[in-house]
């Protein structure tokens, strides 16, 4: 695999974790690199999503490795959630996303958002969400841009 510094840029995103994974000895299967990406893309898109949208806040940090800390954890409660409790609601919701035409999506996406919020700040790391319209754009926000950042990252890794 080599060393980071020889490696095309182009390359490294998708490879860094390679690289971990092969010289602590554990393998790197794809489901690991998947959810790799999706933390990656949520994270990039909660902290845009704070930029961009008002009644989004994330915590003043003192510097960027405490930021990207905070991010981190944020991310990683975002991701889970959205691999745990969105399914469920998905399905227990499932008449009226059928009635909506798959527009009720938006309702869950920003109560995962919500949730995020009141998960994060009960562990002192909080993300502060206003209400239902910032949640709905932030989800809305970091949903596009973790889509996007997935898929660059994902076609870089094959």
């Amino acid at each position: 695999m080599g060393d980071l510094s020889t490696m095309k840029p182009s390359l490294a995103p998708a490879r860094i974790a390679a690289v971990v994974f092969s010289q602590t000895g554990q393998t790197c299967d794809t489901e690991d690199m998947r959810f790799l990406f999706k933390l990656i893309g949520n994270m990039v898109g909660l902290w845009l999503a704070s930029v961009l949208v008002n009644g989004i806040d994330l915590p003043v940090s003192d510097g960027i490795p405490q930021t990207l800390l905070t991010l981190l954890v944020i991310g990683l409660v975002f991701t889970l959630l959205n691999m745990i409790v969105r399914p469920l609601l998905k399905f227990l919701t499932f008449p009226i996303y059928v009635l909506t035409l798959g527009i009720f999506a938006l309702v869950v996406n920003a109560l995962i958002f919500m949730l995020t919020g009141w998960m994060t700040q009960q562990i002192g790391f909080g993300l502060e969400v206003s209400g239902f319209w910032a949640a709905l754009f932030g989800a809305l926000v970091t949903a596009i841009v973790s889509a996007i950042i997935g898929g660059i990252l994902d076609q870089t890794a094959n």
